[in-house]
């Protein structure tokens, strides 16, 4: 449970959970490469389709909560104008904040 006096997750441990989540949207189907932190998410080259956002962004939050009793409200990433859902690397970003904040803001 995320309070204030836990610690928070290392990058290494939130980059697991958002691989976690991808793993589970896209069905198993990783790129043969893997997934890093450049991944883009969006995009040309992008993993994942509005729809398969919609689903990573649901998947990540179920395991958010799980994990850490912290809610990711879906339509506050789609409209954070850094865009946290360009790559990997911007949704560890934006998580690893996220999970920094106190409790309740």
């Amino acid at each position: 449970m995320h309070d204030a006096t836990c610690i928070p997750p290392g990058e290494g441990e939130v980059l697991g959970i958002l691989k976690d989540a991808l793993v589970t949207t896209l069905d198993g189907e990783v790129p043969e490469e893997g997934v890093s932190r450049d991944s883009p998410l969006q995009g040309p080259s992008g993993l994942l389709d509005s729809y398969e956002m919609m689903l990573f962004l649901v998947n990540v939050d179920s395991r958010l909560v799980e994990r850490y009793g912290v809610e990711m409200v879906v339509d506050r990433v789609l409209a954070d104008g850094t865009s946290p859902t360009a790559t990997m690397g911007s949704m560890v970003d934006y998580v690893m904040k996220l999970l920094q904040r106190p409790a309740g803001t």
